[in-house]
């Protein structure tokens, strides 16, 4: 789940670096074997300058894929990077690779914002994003597709290939299932996005301060009511997704009632 709060980061970020007309790489783990810090899906996003959102490792990659972000911005061509740290013991170790897995990463030059995976992501609504990845010049080759609840939009390239991973991401739609299917020939990343659970704090206070950040780290989506408007406020709590003020009672206190006395 907390894929979903992270690529709202990386997209709100995205559409930064697109309006001042800046140069960007999307890293994103598509496949991975054995143990390793984060699953298909995860995301890295690396501008020109050097600038980093998101993460694909619990720190051990990110140094690497970041070079490798940049040489792809540079040349303006996808790749895709296997880390292995079983293979290599020696390239494990100057990674500080942590787990014994693989872990593929594609990485591409992105210079347009996704306007519509980030509306989806704000309706709270399960959708699917299909990418050719193999590297192949020919027709197809770094189109995207999105599936959701009301259709397919965008293309691969083909209609074939259109309907048949479409009727891939319908049925991928909801698992939280992301991963590489062989789609018509294609070696297709299906990037499966399921709206996270909500938390809802009633009450601004302190105590409510450090489960909001807790909550929203581990990926839920925070939502903090209290009636008192001073206590909602985005500096309290700068992990919330919403800040809700409520209507302040009348001040009457219902009790249980006494019991009647006999005489």
């Amino acid at each position: 789940m907390k894929q979903w709060l992270e690529t709202r980061e990386v997209l709100d970020r995205l559409a930064l670096l697109a309006r001042a007309g800046g140069r960007a790489a999307l890293a994103t783990v598509v496949r991975v074997r054995g143990s390793a810090y984060r699953h298909e899906g995860a995301k890295l996003l690396v501008a020109e300058d050097g600038s980093t959102t998101g993460n694909v490792s619990g720190g051990c990659l990110e140094q690497d894929v970041r070079e490798v972000a940049l040489q792809v911005i540079r040349a303006g061509r996808s790749e895709l990077r296997s880390y292995c740290s079983s293979a290599d013991e020696v390239a494990a170790w100057d990674l500080g690779v942590g787990c014994e897995g693989e872990v593929l990463v594609f990485v591409e030059p992105v210079t347009e914002p996704r306007p519509r995976e980030r509306e989806l992501l704000d309706e709270r609504r399960p959708f699917v994003v299909c990418t050719v990845i193999d590297g192949k010049r020919e027709r197809g080759h770094g189109k995207r597709l999105i599936v959701s609840p009301d259709g397919p939009e965008g293309s691969l390239g083909s209609a074939e290939l259109d309907a048949a991973a479409g009727a891939r991401a319908r049925a991928l739609l909801g698992t939280e299932q992301s991963g590489l299917h062989e789609i018509g020939g294609r070696t297709v990343f299906f990037d499966v996005f399921c709206p996270p659970p909500q938390l809802v704090l009633c009450g601004a206070g302190e105590d409510a301060r450090p489960l909001a950040r807790f909550a929203a780290d581990v990926g839920f989506r925070v939502v903090v009511v209290d009636r008192r408007p001073g206590y909602l406020t985005v500096e309290r709590f700068p992990t919330a997704a919403r800040l809700v003020a409520t209507k302040r009672t009348s001040g009457r206190c219902w009790t249980r009632p006494r019991p009647t006395s006999a005489c």
